[in-house]
């Protein structure tokens, strides 16, 4: 009833009706509003909630928000009147600059020229089922790793060979790492360390007589092993003498102290060995009688305990003094013991950093009474057979009475115990200082002596040991001996582990490991690194047209890789497992689940009902039925692998469109296309010319071939070094017509898609050589869901580049039809800001007509200059850019980052446009008006598991048809009207200032961590921001509140730069003149590539009296001889034609005075410099809220650059990417995605927050822009993980995660060229101390 009255309402408010018509009219009148509305409308309420429906074909493609229009809301009562500017209203305003927009898509990407290329090529049914499809990609996974097993059996049965001559031939001399010569290794790229291929090295302590070890043999195995299988990474042996070699050989980086990680495959081998469910207690004593020394060892060997148990152990913590604590919820740690997973360890890792010596004496007994009780309730929920308690203390008495309490109790513990209970004691002590009667008392509890106190007990108490510890040293060494209690029982299969990081080579892993067997005693493990890369390649680049998706999982539920995770070559730190259900989200996901782990084999269906977009991980599109929910069918199809672990999932989202595919097509042979790699490429073929600062050709376009378009697209990645005569063989394939040529490892679909990308060329040169808007655009491109990639004009592209996950292309899919405009970022191309004009083009139809619910086929896009959108803006809004006003135009995205603002161009204040910038920041006078009106947004949230965080996020409703202006409770001394540009992703707000009033939206300028993580206000104004995913450690499961959160469902990557020698680029002539100081007015510079408008003087503030435009590297945003964000030096701009700044020639007689004086004034300077070096202090005067000390603490180490030359003309020097890092010294937005960025589970956060205003921006510093941020060459493959002792930074994944993270939003780009360099704002004062 509540819905009728507002369409009743609406109509009498509408439509004037006479009052003298009869009461017949009446009736009809309102019959016939009433159907008019409900034709495209259908209003239901389901549980209080009113939900729209549409029915319209048109509206179904607007109606992706599930917003209910406003219009339909009734807010207009609480309105101001919508008045005209300047006498046009907002609507028809937006109205003309969609026109430009669409225009600008149409004619400039070649979207119509590609959609009708596709509509005239013939697609057919696809032929292969999705049985076929997961037995195709079981059957690809199943024979690589038994060739993987393979392998490490001949490493195995060599080893057991040289254990047999061992008895006779003892081979105890070790080769430790550290002793490896500096000039024998080199980085390799593929271990991502400094290695030597020529040695096996050891991680050892001092040898015994007899301790055994591998010697020259196994290197020749293990060197043998990796030139028949070049995927393998680390290759290891680790024998139960603790003797541990490891191949290639290499350097730990550790600084300038050679060291080794002690825990390094410790787990690996203890899960061998001890195949089966741990269940352990450690007790760590932090009480009075510990020495500082004495705790710090204490708290070392407990970490160590805890490192070195796997998933499916179980382990509990306890800290004691005269009481206990325990870790996290303390209820939880109370009744049950946790398994040991990548949460559970850096919690208790965190929890034991943390203790204090406790100012009271220990209470012993206390913490065994307690262990017991633990392991009691434990045993009553799940199957435990025996237990471990490890309790690490000093062992002070405070009387000696107190010996036999502790016994008693632990003889109580016993009698209450279904299970047998074995204690092990660890002694920690001070170098000469020794403690008898201590060590006595941990024996007698390791030993459980109770006849010594007289105790009876009616069952025999199995003994443990008590180890010494006086050293953090070889900690993991002594660890593994408080577990040889439990039986070893290792298994003749191979063992594989979750993933993990790899802390040497910087990468994500899996190891794979065996026992190795003398007779049937274990005399060690051996194991292999395998790339995780490697093993899920099939999964990670699987593509497939219409709403398929993959994903696998092992048999214990983990997932191991899956479309809303980020791909493991860019992963720059430790992966956090989750289960299934969690990640797919789907109601009663978990009988599939439960199938999936039982069965062998099988397919299942499920109805999935939601109100929620459809989180189809490929695609996802909103289909809007009625009957209060959105339902629709997923049928996943699965196949387990035979001797491994793992699980292939294929799921279907079912629509009414079947999945089709495009038949074969040829290419012309003579083609306007040639292979990226234009430093190989053949100079008589093509002309190469110098493209802002990169190596680019107007000769042809560019084809880059991305891993999914190869049938093995990790031996794509690891072999960057590709010859010419491998780019020979990829182009001659793509070309043949007679096929005889030999195929290089490519998909057939690849082909077919080169084909249609390569009939859009053409276009796009004349648009170059005869658009009038060229002088705006950097480059055109397009690709497809498979990964084929062509731009024009080309330039090299990065090894490892996936055009499928960048925001523009992730944009378009999702929301088909619409033009997507997304930035702005920094070009990593050279060209300054940019944004991204995008747009979907379907599957072909024979009629030409689409719905946005068909299939896409491709997404065509180009880089545009920021101003060009300003000017685009102009056209279209005069009034933007008139000058006294104090009126500003915006353009936002419908996440509500801005595009187009003021503050994005302002010359000088600013330092330039900003990436990420949001409407809640940018216009936060506003912002909390805007959160009030019902239909225009909705403030929402996902759950990101790769990062373990909650990213919430804004949806702004694009079929907005209103134009929406203050409401009456607003500020009317701002106002301001906002309506959508319709068919793009876009909102046009104008908004007129009148008065200063500073309004409160809470931005966190510390991390992205939100204001209030417990509840979430649909009207509550903050930035874009996340919470910590919390995972229950006792039940490994999510609460219910966020079980109930959809998943983000995929990770956006950043843009990267090729790093060039400045020889080489200024060897080439300029593609095309910049010819800037022809343009002699503000109008005609602005937004012209290359070129800006110099306004203000060196100082940043002075206005030039003369303002003049010139090349952007001498006048970077406005102000004259500024530095550039890719580090260029204003008085040594890029070469050009340019010229805007001519010296003046200096006479010999002046040249002579002026070197004298020159001399003369260093001699000075050198003088009192000398003098006063050692007599003066300096005082820092820079406000905290510009370069906090806290980000300073972390520092990158200087490291070598590795650079490995390429055959033929090859001139890359290196391939730098672009890692985000907010622990480096400089300022982070607080809602900027970042995929260096992740919070660990539980991580704190500093609230650091603060009120935003345009006029007192903490954020935009002048000279610390995130973007001067220069990383080394392989900082990304080189960066430290996150440790388990030590809190870290949370990733900032965009909303729908990048990276890294949601629909995902666009990325900080950093352009790392140069060597570290970190420009900030200080003010030095002198202070002379005399």
């Amino acid at each position: 009833m509540n819905v009728l009255f507002v369409l009743v309402s609406k109509m009498v408010r509408d439509f004037r009706i006479p009052s003298k018509w009869p009461p017949v009219f009446w009736g009809l009148a309102l019959w016939t509003v009433t159907a008019k509305i409900l034709s495209s409308y259908c209003l239901q309420t389901d549980n209080g909630e009113s939900i729209l429906y549409v029915n319209d074909s048109k509206r179904i493609g607007e109606s992706k928000g599930v917003f209910i229009r406003d219009a339909l809301t009734d807010g207009r009562s609480d309105e101001v009147p919508v008045e005209p500017i300047q006498g046009l209203y907002l609507k028809d305003l937006a109205s003309l600059l969609a026109a430009d927009i669409n225009g600008v898509s149409y004619d400039e990407t070649g979207v119509s020229t590609l959609q009708n290329i596709y509509d005239s090529l013939e697609f057919t049914p696809a032929q292969r089922t999705d049985r076929e499809i997961v037995s195709e990609l079981a059957d690809r996974l199943q024979m690589k790793l038994r060739r993987y097993i393979a392998v490490l059996n001949k490493s195995r049965a060599a080893i057991e060979e040289l254990f047999w001559r061992h008895p006779n031939r003892p081979s105890s001399s070790a080769y430790p790492c550290c002793d490896v010569p500096e000039k024998s290794i080199v980085y390799n790229e593929h271990f991502g360390a400094k290695i030597s291929k020529d040695f096996t090295c050891d991680l050892t302590p001092a040898l015994g007589r007899y301790a055994f070890t591998s010697g020259p043999n196994l290197t020749d195995v293990f060197s043998s092993n990796l030139k028949s299988h070049p995927t393998i990474k680390w290759q290891y042996f680790i024998s139960t003498s603790d003797i541990h070699s490891e191949y290639p050989a290499y350097h730990f980086d550790s600084g300038s102290v050679c060291q080794y990680e002690d825990t390094r495959h410790r787990d690996a081998f203890l899960a061998t060995i001890q195949p089966y469910s741990k269940t352990v207690v450690v007790i760590i004593d932090h009480g009075n009688s510990l020495s500082e020394t004495q705790l710090f060892t204490a708290k070392a060997v407990g970490k160590h305990l805890i490192a070195l148990l796997s998933y499916y152990d179980k382990v509990g913590l306890i800290g004691l003094s005269d009481v206990v604590s325990y870790p996290g919820n303390e209820n939880c740690s109370k009744q049950s013991i946790p398994f040991a997973t990548y949460e559970t360890k850096f919690q208790f890792s965190r929890f034991i950093e943390a203790l204090k010596k406790s100012k009271a004496p220990t209470n012993h007994s206390l913490g065994f009474k307690h262990a017991f009780r633990m392991i009691k309730q434990s045993v009553q929920s799940s199957n435990i057979s025996e237990a471990l308690i490890i309790y690490i203390s000093r062992g002070l008495l405070s009387s000696l009475e107190d010996a036999k309490g502790v016994l008693e109790t632990i003889a109580e513990g016993h009698s209450m115990s279904d299970i047998p209970v074995v204690i092990n004691t660890c002694a920690v002590i001070d170098d000469g200082k020794p403690l008898m009667l201590e060590k006595d008392f941990l024996q007698d509890i390791a030993e459980q002596n109770f006849d010594k106190y007289n105790i009876s007990l009616p069952v025999q108490a199995r003994k443990g040991i008590i180890l010494p510890v006086n050293s953090t040293k070889h900690l993991s060494l002594i660890a593994v001996q408080f577990y040889s209690i439990f039986n070893s029982s290792a298994k003749n299969e191979a063992l594989f582990s979750l993933p993990f990081w790899d802390n040497v080579g910087k990468g994500v892993v899996i190891s794979m490991t065996k026992p190795c067997f003398y007779l049937d005693d274990i005399v060690g493990v051996v194991g292999m690194d395998l790339h995780l890369s490697d093993i899920v390649e099939d999964v990670t680049y699987f593509s497939n047209y219409g709403s398929t998706y993959a994903f696998m999982i092992n048999k214990e539920g983990h997932t191991i890789m899956h479309p809303s995770f980020p791909r493991p070559i860019i992963a720059v730190e430790q992966p956090m497992p989750s289960d299934i259900e969690h990640v797919e989200n789907v109601a009663d996901f978990y009988k599939i689940r439960d199938l999936m782990l039982k069965n062998i084999s099988g397919n299942a269906t499920l109805e999935y009902k939601t109100k929620e977009p459809v989180p189809n991980f490929g695609k996802s599109k909103l289909f809007l039925i009625s009957n209060g929910v959105i339902p629709f069918q997923i049928t996943y199809t699965w196949q387990h692998l035979a001797d491994s672990p793992y699980v292939v999932v294929v799921a279907t989202i079912h629509n009414s469109k079947p999945v089709r595919e495009l038949k074969k097509i040829n290419i012309p042979r003579q083609v306007d296309l040639v292979y990226h790699r234009l430093d190989l490429a053949e100079p008589n073929k093509i002309s190469l010319c110098r493209f802002f600062r990169q190596m680019a050709t107007l000769d042809a376009g560019v084809l880059f071939l991305s891993p999914s378009c190869f049938h093995f697209p990790f031996q794509y990645l690891i072999h960057d070094d590709i010859s010419h005569i491998t780019i020979q063989s990829i182009m001659a394939y793509i070309t043949d017509t007679t096929k005889f040529l030999t195929n290089p490892g490519l998909k057939s679909s690849s082909r077919n898609d080169v084909a249609v990308l390569a009939q859009l060329m053409p276009h796009w040169r004349r648009q170059f050589r005869e658009s009038s808007l060229s002088k705006y655009i950097i480059r055109r491109y397009a690709a497809t869901p498979r990964g084929v990639f062509q731009m024009y004009p080309g330039s090299i592209l990065e090894h490892d580049f996936d055009p499928t996950r960048r925001s523009w292309f992730w944009e378009a899919v999702e929301q088909a039809g619409r033009v997507i405009i997304t930035g702005p970022r920094l070009d990593a191309g050279g060209a300054g800001y940019v944004v991204t004009i995008s747009q979907a083009v379907y599957e072909g139809q024979s009629t030409g007509v689409h719905q946005p619910s068909d299939s896409v086929a491709a997404v065509a896009a180009a880089d545009v200059t920021i101003g060009f959108l300003f000017v685009l803006l102009h056209k279209a809004a005069p009034i933007c850019k008139m000058s006294g006003l104090r009126v500003r135009c915006f353009l936002m995205d419908h996440r509500g980052y801005l595009v187009a603002h003021p503050g994005l161009v302002s010359p000088g204040g600013n330092g330039g446009p900003v990436e990420q910038r949001h409407v809640t920041h940018g216009e936060l006078n506003i912002a909390g008006d805007l959160l009030n009106h019902m239909g225009l947004v909705r403030k929402t949230l996902c759950n990101s598991f790769s990062d373990r965080t909650i990213q919430r996020f804004y949806r702004f409703n694009t079929s907005l048809t209103s134009v929406l202006t203050n409401l009456v409770h607003g500020e009317h001394c701002i106002k301001y009207q906002i309506a959508a540009v319709p068919g793009t992703n876009l909102f046009l707000g104008i908004v007129n200032s009148t008065c200063n009033v500073t309004a409160f939206c809470p931005c966190n300028t510390v991390d992205r961590l939100c204001l209030n993580c417990n509840r979430m206000e649909q009207n509550e104004c903050e930035c874009p921001c996340e919470c910590p995913l919390h995972v229950d450690l006792c039940t490994g499961k999510l609460n219910t509140k966020e079980m109930k959160n959809p998943s983000c469902p995929h990770v956006i990557e950043q843009s990267r730069s090729i790093a060039y020698e400045s020889a080489v680029l200024d060897s080439f002539k300029p593609c095309f003149s910049l010819n800037c100081e022809h343009y002699t007015s503000q109008s005609d510079c602005f937004g012209v590539r290359g070129c800006e408008w110099c306004q203000l003087d060196s100082d940043g503030e002075s206005p030039l009296k003369s303002p003049f435009c010139t090349q952007q590297a001498k006048c970077f945003n406005g102000v004259l001889g500024t530095q550039t964000p890719y580090g260029d030096s204003p008085l040594d701009p890029q070469p050009s034609e340019d010229a805007s700044f001519r010296s003046t020639p200096v006479g010999p007689v002046a040249g002579g005075i002026m070197g004298f004086f020159l001399i003369l004034a260093i001699i000075i300077y050198c003088y009192r410099h000398h003098v006063h070096r050692n007599n003066h202090s300096y005082l820092s005067s820079v406000p905290d809220t510009a370069v906090r000390m806290s980000q300073l603490d972390n520092e990158v180490d200087d490291m070598d650059s590795h650079e490995e030359s390429l055959p033929g003309n090859n001139v890359l020097l290196n391939r730098q990417e672009a890692v985000a890092v907010p622990d480096i010294g400089v300022a982070i937005s607080p809602y900027r995605v970042n995929t260096g960025y992740r919070r660990p589970p539980g991580g704190d956060s500093d609230h650091g927050y603060s009120t935003m205003t345009p006029h007192e921006d903490s954020e935009h510093m002048p000279t610390a822009e995130p973007l001067l941020l220069l990383l080394p060459p392989d900082f990304e493959r080189r960066r430290q993980p996150p440790s388990l002792s030590l809190p870290s930074s949370s990733r900032a994944s965009s909303p729908f995660p990048h990276s890294h993270s949601v629909s995902a939003l666009p990325h900080v780009t950093i352009l790392p060229e140069q060597p570290n360099r970190l420009l900030a704002p200080v003010t030095v004062h002198m202070v002379d101390i005399h």
